[in-house]
């Protein structure tokens, strides 16, 4: 709402200096930027140009959509964007700056200390001007941490090009890749570089034709010692077969928290595999199979592994072939697990006769940290986190870090029996 209400009073101000000098526009933005100062959605390229050469404003955001970003225009946008040291995130879509306005951007982000976000949709860079970002990524002197390159065509070549990069980068947390026509090849090249990086947290590979072989070389690395916490593979065409491999790999990963497989034409068949997966699986906390073609056989599968989950809170259904009474009974499931607090139990000696116990939220948020006696009994060690959190009992859910859930059926083991068992 407060976004809107400045760009209200800004669309007024500008209407009415539009036809005025530049200099008179570039009092106009000072202007603005105390009316938004964390955002500015500049309406011409020189607009732009103005706000990154102006210092000692408080801009941190930097918007321009649909203008013309090519040759001179570009050299003019990327020197005043490497001189900046205000912008944090450039937000730059339909501007058709194809690979020579890449060229000179990715330039200017080799030497910008400022930016962590760059947004670069639409802009038709392909594959050379994924090259060029892709240097400015490796170059070690771009503070980047998310980059969105999602519709520019780059696909297979530019693919291995952001994959070398990837490989090299240390900083990079997010990567937006969708409807960039990567196929099974290009998720290869990011399924390989992703075996070697552990920051990335998110990556968008939505809408690129990876079908069942390109989604197993994504569910492989899944398998494997992967920091990716949302995943994103909509439209892409996976099948029964992509979502077996991506059931299989998830029954045993213990890091990923969100999944999208919306529209993959996996039907009920494909749906049975994730049932299994979230039978075993005690991290995923949202899962998007809407438009799935899946029947109420489908939706009776998902509740019944409910029964057996504790994790899943949110699951989009939606846009199958269900009936009402189906999608009450998968909401009702799904309740249950929105009471149900899973903590991940993290301990190491502390002594010779106690434990250094810390518990860890699914989100990764340290809640509690105690030290405890080897021969404490288990039971004790829930009773002090359940009233820690403010949660009953019967609805607190330990796990250890390698995803088995602490379960003392007989009421009477000690930490030493649970933690190192």
């Amino acid at each position: 709402l407060k976004a809107i209400l400045a760009e209200a009073r800004i669309a007024r101000l500008r209407l009415i200096t539009a036809s005025l000098s530049p200099y008179v526009q570039l009092a106009v933005a000072v202007a603005i930027d105390f009316l938004a100062p964390e955002m500015h959605y500049a309406e011409t390229v020189d607009e732009a140009i103005l706000i990154l050469e102006r210092e000692g404003l408080m801009t941190s955001e930097l918007h321009l959509k649909g203008h013309e970003i090519k040759c001179d225009t570009a050299q003019r946008f990327a020197a005043a964007l490497k001189c900046n040291r205000c912008i944090k995130l450039l937000h730059l879509e339909l501007n058709g700056m194809g690979q020579q306005g890449a060229e000179f951007i990715a330039g200017a982000l080799q030497d910008n200390a400022s930016l962590t976000s760059f947004i670069c949709r639409y802009n038709g860079i392909r594959h050379h001007g994924a090259r060029f970002v892709a240097a400015a990524l490796a170059s070690n002197r771009s503070p980047i941490t998310s980059l969105d390159l999602s519709g520019n065509a780059i696909g297979p070549v530019g693919a291995e090009h952001i994959a070398g990069a990837l490989r090299l980068d240390r900083s990079l947390t997010a990567l937006n890749l969708s409807m960039n026509n990567l196929g099974s090849s290009g998720a290869n090249s990011i399924a390989t570089a992703l075996r070697s990086s552990r920051k990335l947290q998110f990556l968008d590979l939505s809408m690129n034709s990876l079908r069942q072989e390109g989604v197993a070389y994504i569910a492989d690395v899944l398998l494997g010692d992967c920091s990716l916490t949302r995943l994103d593979c909509n439209d892409n065409e996976i099948g029964q077969l992509g979502a077996q491999c991506i059931a299989d790999a998830l029954s045993t990963n213990m890091v990923l928290t969100t999944l999208n497989l919306r529209y993959n034409t996996m039907g009920d068949a494909g749906v049975q595999h994730l049932a299994d997966m979230l039978q075993a699986n005690s991290t995923l906390t949202s899962l998007d199979l809407s438009m799935n073609f899946v029947t109420t056989r489908g939706a009776d599968v998902i509740t019944s592994a409910l029964g057996c989950n504790d994790s899943l809170t949110d699951l989009n259904f939606s846009r199958n072939n269900i009936t009402e009474a189906h999608s009450g009974r998968l909401e009702a499931a799904l309740e249950k697990n929105r009471k149900v607090q899973v903590l991940t139990i993290w301990y190491s000696p502390a002594g010779s006769d106690s434990f250094s116990i810390t518990c860890v939220s699914i989100g990764g948020m340290k809640l509690l940290a105690l030290e405890m006696s080897r021969l404490e009994e288990f039971a004790s060690l829930r009773s002090q986190i359940a009233l820690h959190i403010s949660v009953e009992e019967q609805h607190l859910r330990l796990v250890l870090p390698d995803g088995r859930l602490m379960s003392d059926p007989s009421g009477s083991a000690s930490l030493a029996d649970m933690l190192q068992a």
